[in-house]
């Protein structure tokens, strides 16, 4: 078996591991300690039962993911081949409005949102492209289809996002809500070197109770230790058969 296939397995395996971190807002401390308000207007915080709430009225709320908390930048993902950075909510919304998950592209590359809207229309999925987590601003609309599993104002469903790595040149974009999944593949694209990722909320004018958010997931691509050590395993054996 030439060496080269054995440092592969090795470094597949690392691309393969994620961790996840999970976030119930028990308290107000666990809410600021991992994220920063990016675009607010004073409408989102802790809420003392126990989740998030953005109870702004024709408000778009942005919130990243930011262990540090500190300042923007601070939470950032390498962007490699095999990839894969997601989020994931119980999300109540009880007026008609919408929640997205933006991934923004850092150093270069572009910004992209899944956007899950509750409308009295029906509800639906929709992926955009070259948006802005600065300003909340969507960007251009590349997708949209009608779930057909809506979620009913006034209870909690499940929301996620993905962004994974396909190509040096593209990426799968995925969202699935109440059971549901779609995708869109951009390809032909420049890969940021680096991405950030934060929730988006919005109420529409006339909002009385808000949007609550609870039990937030993200889970990222860094290996654990203990993978870090087999790949450097694979390597120091890679080495060891190149001298003989």
């Amino acid at each position: 078996m030439k060496p080269i296939c054995s440092a592969g397995i090795f470094m597949l395996a690392m691309s393969a591991l994620s961790q996840a971190a999970t976030y119930s807002f028990t308290t107000s401390a666990e809410y600021d300690a991992n994220f920063r308000e990016v675009v607010s207007g004073g409408s989102i915080g802790h809420n003392a039962g126990g989740y998030v709430s953005n109870t702004g009225v024709n408000q778009t709320v942005v919130v990243a993911y930011d262990t540090d908390g500190a300042g923007p930048g601070t939470t950032l993902y390498p962007v490699t081949l095999g990839t894969t950075l997601s989020m994931s909510a119980d999300v109540t919304m009880n007026e008609a409005g919408s929640f997205g998950i933006f991934f923004s592209g850092v150093g270069g590359g572009t910004t992209y949102l899944a956007l899950f809207n509750i409308t009295t229309g029906g509800d639906q999925f929709r992926f955009f492209s070259g948006g802005s987590l600065a300003t909340g601003a969507a960007g251009t609309q590349d997708f949209t289809d009608n779930s057909t599993n809506p979620m009913n104002l006034g209870e909690s469903g499940n929301i996620s996002a993905s962004f994974e790595v396909l190509a040096v040149d593209g990426v799968r974009i995925s969202m699935t809500a109440n059971g549901q999944t779609f995708s869109r593949d951009y390809t032909g694209i420049t890969l940021p070197p680096q991405v950030e990722i934060a929730f988006r909320t919005y109420n529409p004018a006339g909002a009385t109770l808000g949007t609550q958010i609870d039990n937030l997931v993200v889970t990222d691509p860094i290996p654990e230790p203990s993978a870090i050590g087999l790949a450097a395993l694979g390597m120091v054996g890679l080495a060891a058969r190149r001298r003989r």
